[in-house]
């Protein structure tokens, strides 16, 4: 992609009664998507701290926790980490990783595909549009 990777954002959270507030999926072992087997925010829970603090958000990539990498570790030692990690934890994030890497997967797929199959979508996609909006005014004009 023709987009530069920003560069990770760092910050602290504080564990709280409800803990840290979030589920991570991703590792070697079950990669999220299938360009990187990060691990990934899938899930911010209302009223625990990632939440009440704002700055993580779904769809980001835990590239560390307290100075130590979550890179290339499976599910089970990342959730390792969190849990010793204490009640003050200090994460290095990539913001909106995930919709980044899903946008350079698809642009990768497209570039890999004949440019017929490709046109051959489009073509069925307008096709499905004009079929879509001549419904909606035929449906529209007997109400």
């Amino acid at each position: 992609m023709s987009a530069a990777v920003p560069e990770p954002a760092v910050f602290t959270l504080s564990r709280g009664s409800y803990g840290l507030g979030f589920n991570i999926t991703g590792g070697t072992d079950q990669p999220h998507l299938p360009n990187d087997d990060g691990i990934f925010v899938t899930k911010i829970r209302d009223s625990a701290s990632a939440a009440v603090d704002g700055r993580l958000k779904e769809g980001d990539k835990i590239l560390g926790v307290n100075g130590q990498t979550l890179i290339n570790l499976t599910h089970k030692e990342a959730v390792e980490i969190f849990l010793g990690a204490g009640e003050t934890v200090e994460l290095q994030v990539w913001h909106g990783s995930e919709r980044y890497l899903i946008n350079d997967y698809s642009m990768k797929l497209q570039s890999k595909s004949s440019p017929n199959g490709f046109k051959k979508l489009l073509v069925l996609a307008g096709f499905i549009l004009l079929g879509s909006i001549t419904l909606y005014y035929a449906k529209k004009r007997t109400a």
